[in-house]
């Protein structure tokens, strides 16, 4: 059985040729080896979001942000991906980590002005 480093190798490989199934197949045998490798994690979220499966990269998101917890696109996915779970209490949380340290992030902004607006709080969302 091929190691960790030479099937995330494979992994990248198929995904940036444009071949998804292999990459998640490879990157997934990496996180069955490695469960905190950043890299598969990575191409197992950017997957989900290709795809248009957006709340699906939610548990590959919260991972990587316990092992890079000041990655500010990485919390900025995670609330984007809540935002499409309909949780609005993580997505709010995702979004209000992130301008605790970049208060003028415009995603972060734009993220939280959904949320507000989804719940009802038109003067918190403009």
């Amino acid at each position: 059985m091929a190691d960790a480093a030479s099937l995330f190798k494979q992994a990248e490989s198929a995904w940036r040729a444009g071949n998804g199934a292999a990459a998640k197949a490879a990157a997934e045998q990496v996180l069955a080896d490695d469960p905190v490798h950043v890299g598969a994690l990575m191409i197992l979220a950017n997957l989900c979001f290709a795809t248009g499966d957006v709340a699906g990269a939610r548990p590959h998101l919260e991972r990587l942000a316990i092992l890079m917890p000041d990655e500010v696109m990485i919390r900025n996915n995670l609330g984007r991906a809540c935002l499409a779970a309909e949780d609005l209490g993580a997505a709010a949380e995702a979004f209000t980590t992130v301008l605790e340290t970049a208060p003028a992030n415009a995603r972060a902004l734009d993220g939280l002005g959904i949320v507000r607006h989804r719940e009802g709080d038109y003067a918190e969302a403009a």
